[in-house]
């Protein structure tokens, strides 16, 4: 009976406490910061062994979801042979994620304002690399070239996530090896 009655103090006391104060807004002091250790983005990617795991929905919502919290993000399409998220987000471009490739071929060479050009803008706001619409515009994209187009993303955003193929392939083995983390998705 006494601990009942502690226990109805104790919520009592707790409803009319004052609520906690609101969260900072983005950008202003106390905001929690981002990136990863050198003050730069952080790259996040989305990995999965076989196809119809949910890698483009997960990569997909993980984006938008940073980005409606006011950070700076880019989606990349890392399948270059038949990516879903241009259709998963409804963009369409005439510039993919294989142009931006070839600007790369240099990290410290790649012109900022010619990426930023190559990148769509969703209507939420998440930048994003889309893969091409047809398989045959597709090319080759050495890791090395695909590791340097990922450095230059990260000086430009908070975050770089990775929609990966579900083959192993040169993409998905420079985002494997430039990934901060990586999200593996299994069943």
């Amino acid at each position: 009976d006494g601990a009942y009655r502690q226990y109805v103090k104790d919520r009592d006391a707790a409803a009319v406490a004052p609520p906690p104060p609101p969260p900072p807004p983005p950008g202003s002091p106390g905001y929690p910061p981002s990136g990863g250790p050198s003050g730069e983005g952080f790259i996040i990617g989305v990995l999965g062994f076989k196809g119809g795991m949910g890698k483009t929905t997960i990569a997909t919502n993980l984006a938008i979801g940073l980005t409606a919290v006011g950070k700076r993000v880019v989606l990349v399409d890392g399948n270059t042979l038949f990516g879903d998220v241009a259709v998963s987000l409804n963009v369409r471009g005439q510039h993919t994620v294989i142009d931006a490739a070839h600007l790369a071929n240099d990290p410290n060479g790649i012109d900022p304002q010619a990426l930023e050009a190559i990148i769509q803008t969703h209507e939420s706001g998440l930048k994003v690399l889309i893969a091409p619409a047809n398989p045959r515009e597709s090319d080759v994209v050495a890791a090395e070239t695909f590791s340097n187009l990922l450095v230059a993303l990260k000086r430009m955003f908070d975050y770089v996530v990775i929609d990966t193929s579900s083959g192993y392939d040169d993409i998905f083995l420079a985002t494997v090896q430039s990934s901060d983390r990586l999200l593996v998705l299994t069943t």
